[in-house]
């Protein structure tokens, strides 16, 4: 089953309700702004972001213009070393690539060894979150409650945390 399909496959399981906007494959939140605009909707980022040694492999979902200090979010969340994971771990974690990344990415995480944060400020500034579905050639759209959901029904805990 190819990656967006699995993921469709999953939210109609769960009787969540999506909508969705193809494009041309994008690498960037920048470029895949200007195939969804006028859509409602948060446009995301998630980063998969890890500690030294590759440990504490972990999803973080927030608003795409929001910045942020990876030294002060380690701090935050007790992970020394944050940074950005590399190609081969991202591949054989959750099987994405840069670019392409999703929280929709557990559900490739077969060892069950990510922790998932979700900015505070996004959840309560929007109701409608934009993720990839594990490919970069659309962008879905569901409410923050349904993320939620998708998540808990994964056997993940959703920390929301202040940026």
């Amino acid at each position: 089953m190819d990656r967006r399909a699995q993921v469709e496959e999953k939210l109609k399981s769960l009787g969540i309700e999506y909508k969705f906007v193809e494009h041309p494959e994008t690498f960037d939140t920048e470029t895949a702004d200007l195939y969804i605009e006028g859509h409602e909707g948060c446009r995301t980022k998630t980063l998969f972001l890890v500690g030294k040694k590759k440990r504490n492999p972990s999803l973080f979902v927030l608003d795409e213009h929001k910045e942020i200090d990876l030294k002060e979010l380690g701090e935050k969340v007790g992970i020394k070393n944050l940074h950005f994971a590399d190609y081969d771990f991202m591949k054989e974690t959750i099987d994405l690539v840069p670019g392409g990344v999703s929280l929709f990415g557990i559900l490739n995480d077969k060892n069950h060894v990510i922790s998932i944060y979700i900015d505070e400020d996004m959840m309560k500034e929007h109701e409608i979150i934009t993720f990839f579905p594990n490919v970069n050639t659309a962008t879905f759209f569901i409410h923050k409650d349904d993320m939620l959901k998708f998540v808990e029904s994964e056997g993940y805990e959703a920390n929301i945390i202040k940026m």
